[in-house]
């Protein structure tokens, strides 16, 4: 419940967001300010966070740290499973500032059945979840209109004030927005296994930490 989350007694005073109307953002002091990064935020980003109802635990966890430190001129999405009693109801329990959608499956959920990952553990029903989760973020787009959208898994925290910092850089004379700034690390064994899948060819190999930052018009 948000009294378990988000609650200033629990959270600090920072986890309080105000509220605005539709529309409108709450406003404070300009957040890339000084140094090279001598712009006033003048470009939005929702945070969008695909999970369901079992993670709900270290979902907690991680909107407390939104509250503390993610820009509240920003947005946060939270995407669980459609069709899903559990839920419908743990949409519920978010703060009032969370914009929770219930994500439908996708048109292919059924062909998924029998299908399994050898890279990951658990029961068969797991590997479609994680199919269904994988899809529903390349659908971020339609929950969001903001000009970029930061993806990020569940079991993430944020530990640090300066996130537009971190996230972005500067956008240049030429460019009217900053240009997302993308960390990766080079350790997941399947990552080759796609490439290789896909008849691509071989240029390296990484995974984007999170959040992965897009633009959202980039989205197909």
């Amino acid at each position: 419940p948000y009294e378990a989350c988000c609650d200033p007694v629990v959270a600090g005073p920072l986890a309080a967001r105000p509220q605005s109307p539709p529309g409108r953002r709450p406003g404070k002091p300009p957040v890339l300010k000084g140094g090279s990064h001598a712009a006033t935020l003048t470009f939005t980003v929702d945070l969008y966070i695909r999970s369901f109802h079992g993670k709900l635990e270290e979902l907690i966890q991680l909107l407390r740290s939104v509250a503390l430190f993610w820009p509240p001129e920003w947005g946060t999405i939270v995407a669980l499973d459609g069709e899903s009693h559990q839920d419908a109801a743990a949409c519920t329990l978010l703060p009032s500032w969370v914009r929770c959608v219930l994500q439908p499956r996708p048109p292919f959920f059924r062909e998924l059945e029998g299908t399994a990952f050898g890279w990951i553990g658990g029961a068969p029903e797991r590997h479609r979840g994680l199919v269904w989760k994988e899809w529903s973020e390349c659908w971020a787009d339609e929950h969001s209109n903001a000009d970029f959208i930061a993806v990020t898994d569940s079991d993430v925290v944020f530990v640090t004030f300066g996130i537009p910092q971190l996230l972005f850089e500067p956008a240049g004379a030429s460019l009217h927005l900053p240009r997302p700034i993308i960390w990766s690390h080079t350790d997941e064994p399947q990552f080759p296994q796609t490439v290789s899948s896909m008849g691509l060819p071989w240029i390296s190999e990484f995974m984007d930490s999170f959040p992965l930052t897009v633009r959202r018009e980039h989205f197909a």
